[in-house]
């Protein structure tokens, strides 16, 4: 019915092993079915390689492997530029990526040199939408050794300055543009940062996540996702460890299985909808900080920073005791995780 779409991040999950493998499954769905949407970029990691498989609407794809050592910041447009398929360590796509950019009159190896993926696919809109621009400039310049200037041609990915830690990405997802001149609320003295266009944290924001992806421990605390509900500049960033075993009260409606049905289904009014989803508590909160956000925040921040601080300085601990009860008591260990997860939760 015109081509694979929501479904093909699903897909790539349930019939792959590595994320090398789940670009390749990812490239030969939209290769089969077609893509449906306009375009996306998915993020694509395990613990050993990150990529970014770019889906154009059709049955066109690229794929790229982040350099180890190496950052990539996407905004919400393409970002890789240079293709070499005949590198199969680095790169994956479709054959006739070039001669149908070529065809369609997207590229002019003449008078465009060097095939750029990201100038002959994106919407020319995207690529100029300062949204999109100054978020990739804000991150960049977070953690990059040069400072970039706004309208400067960044680069896919980069050596950061430093070995970047899990609170340097939480810094990034909290950024409202501060100290410059994208700065609209002038350091939150005119009204509340989300009041003024696309920052990374922003009115459009739903909740921000890092996913902590480890070797040599069991799998049940190798993966981590470190999230933070709604707005990441007001909300701690707590663990949501693969081993738990159940979602968190509060933050499901019913089953994995009935959230795939109901997914599509549009809601006429959320709070009755989901009048004890935690998530509401999380949006009444942050919306509340916003009126008066620039008196509130430093005292918020002091609170979030000291309560990830204690997380974060406390999980090899935690860690080295699961490894224990995993080996001894998988049951047993399974509920620890669990309940630590919800603990952090309630406590956040």
């Amino acid at each position: 019915d015109g081509g694979i779409g929501y479904w093909l991040r699903r897909a790539m999950a349930e019939r792959s092993k590595t994320a090398r493998e789940a670009v390749k499954t990812g490239g030969e769905l939209v290769e089969r079915f077609g893509y449906t949407s306009s375009g996306r970029t998915y993020i694509i990691a395990d613990a050993n390689e990150a990529w970014m498989l770019s889906v154009v609407n059709g049955k066109h794809w690229v794929a790229q492997r982040v350099p180890d050592d190496h950052i990539a910041i996407i905004p919400n447009y393409y970002t890789i530029t240079t293709v070499d398929l005949s590198d199969t360590m680095n790169y994956y796509g479709s054959a006739d990526l070039v001669e149908y950019a070529t065809k369609k009159k997207w590229y002019n190896p003449k008078k465009d040199g060097e095939f750029n993926f990201r100038l002959a696919y994106s919407d020319e809109g995207n690529l100029q939408n300062m949204g999109n621009i100054v978020r990739n400039w804000s991150a960049i310049n977070l953690v990059a050794t040069q400072q970039y200037a706004v309208d400067a041609s960044f680069p896919f990915s980069f050596r950061p300055k430093k070995k970047v830690e899990l609170s340097d990405l939480f810094v990034i997802l909290r950024n409202h543009n501060e100290g410059s001149e994208f700065d609209k609320s002038e350091n939150y003295t005119k009204g509340n940062p989300h009041e003024f266009g696309r920052a990374i944290c922003s009115s459009t924001t739903q909740y921000g996540f890092v996913a902590q992806l480890r070797r040599n421990l069991p799998k049940e605390i190798a993966s981590v996702m470190w999230l933070a509900p709604f707005r990441p500049c007001v909300h701690p960033f707590t663990q949501w460890y693969y081993g738990m075993n159940s979602i968190p009260e509060g933050y499901a409606e019913g089953s994995y299985r009935n959230a795939l049905d109901i997914h599509f289904n549009p809601i006429e009014d959320v709070f009755e909808f989901a009048p004890r989803n935690k998530f509401l508590e999380s949006v009444k909160y942050a919306k509340r900080v916003d009126g008066n956000y620039g008196p509130e925040i430093r005292q918020i921040k002091q609170k979030i920073s000291a309560l990830e601080t204690e997380l974060i300085n406390s999980q090899p601990g935690f860690e080295r005791r699961m490894v224990e009860l995993i080996s001894n008591n998988p049951a047993m260990a399974g509920k620890a995780i669990t309940e630590y997860c919800e603990k952090q939760l309630q406590r956040s």
